[in-house]
């Protein structure tokens, strides 16, 4: 009897049903998971004009859709205690009201923008906010963020720039002289984009992309839809001024443009440009139907330029020193204060002071397409200190 009570216990344990796996309840889980984990690695595609709307980077709205994310795994795994507990019509009915109320702040932070931005669009109608960019025969409204940077860079018009291409979506030029810096990553640079590198790197984009490079805002050109054609290219001279100088004069009234001595700061030649101490004053580029530019340059003992050439030509006005020129194929040339000499078009050459005396001398050119030199290599040791042919 006893045997077979045992038999029977085991039957009935063997018979016993095994506990059911919730597999619906694994997928779900895992399907959260699946969707937190890919919300990371969002293609920048979606991205990119959700955060435009929102006025954040694209990694801000990566990690915003993360948190969400989190906070719903946190939500899925919470409900079902709280229904256990709570009147399910008062928990549907709270969570309803929590969507409405996470709406209602999406849309109120919708319409907000971070500083800079705003700035530029709360000042876009103050005259005091803007300045003009001309290139070549163009002509560009900008309007200037409120950051310090942009109130430094508008004290120091007017002010030429010859600006260098970069990876064909930008120009540059070094200020010289730096600016305050407040800068931020924007994920996003966009075309039009007046931005400052660094401390003394002005920068004018002229396509949209994305870059990890953090910028101090100076403001925004208004019409870019020239843009693209007047910058594309390998160099461009850009003049910067705080005023119109396109609106029609008065009559009677003088209607000179005066650039005055010490109206704009000095720059050092760029060592991409030139060897030794340089130093370029009083930059400047007619509008309109001109298109003469000039500066006024001044090379220390042994400084010269690289091999350029110009492609209207380029007339030198020497007016102090002493210094050395030549064209290539051609015996170096001495050159002296009161010395004119003008460049053919596309004539390869170079010019600088000798190695024991200084010289400065005023260079003219016209642009052609917004240009007015080609640089090249720069003029080796050995080929400069050959010197004019001896007498």
């Amino acid at each position: 009897m006893r045997l077979a009570i045992t038999r029977t216990t085991e039957v009935d344990t063997l018979d016993a049903p095994a506990p059911r796996a919730h597999w619906g309840g694994v997928f779900a889980m895992s399907l959260c998971v699946f969707a937190l984990i890919a919300s990371e690695f969002m293609p920048v595609s979606l991205l990119t004009p959700m955060a435009a709307g929102l006025g954040v980077t694209e990694g801000q709205a990566g990690y915003g859709i993360a948190i969400s994310g989190a906070f719903a795994v946190l939500t899925s795994l919470s409900v079902p205690a709280l229904a256990a507990r709570s009147d399910r019509k008062t928990l549907l009915l709270t969570l309803t009201a929590l969507m409405a109320l996470s709406g209602a702040v999406v849309g109120v932070c919708q319409a907000s923008r971070p500083a800079t931005q705003a700035s530029v669009a709360t000042n876009a109608g103050s005259e005091d906010a803007r300045m003009w960019m001309t290139i070549g025969d163009q002509r560009f409204t900008v309007t200037l963020a409120d950051t310090e940077a942009a109130r430094g860079f508008l004290a120091r018009l007017p002010l030429s720039l010859d600006m260098a291409d970069l990876d064909g979506n930008e120009k540059h030029a070094d200020l010289g002289q730096p600016l305050p810096s407040a800068a931020t990553r924007p994920g996003t640079i966009r075309a039009g984009d007046v931005m400052l590198y660094g401390t003394r790197t002005v920068v004018v984009f002229y396509e949209t992309f994305r870059s990890s490079y953090a910028y101090t805002r100076l403001g925004r050109v208004d019409d870019v839809s020239r843009l693209r054609v007047t910058l594309g290219g390998s160099r461009a001279r850009a003049s910067f001024s705080d005023q119109d100088v396109t609106t029609t004069p008065t009559p009677g009234v003088n209607a000179m443009d005066i650039l005055r001595k010490g109206s704009a700061p000095s720059v050092a030649g760029p060592a991409e440009y030139f060897t030794g101490d340089v130093r370029i004053d009083m930059q400047f580029q007619r509008t309109g139907e001109s298109r003469v530019a000039g500066a006024i340059v001044s090379f220390e003992p042994g400084a010269r330029t690289a091999w350029h050439t110009h492609p209207l030509g380029q007339t030198l006005f020497v007016v102090s020193g002493k210094g050395w020129t030549q064209c290539e194929g051609e015996p170096i040339v001495e050159i002296n204060a009161g010395d004119i000499i003008w460049c053919p078009p596309n004539h390869k050459h170079w010019h600088g002071a000798t190695p024991d005396t200084a010289m400065t001398h005023i260079a003219v050119q016209e642009a052609l397409d917004g240009r007015v030199v080609d640089w090249m290599e720069h003029v080796d040791d050995d080929t400069y200190r050959a010197g004019p042919p001896v007498r």
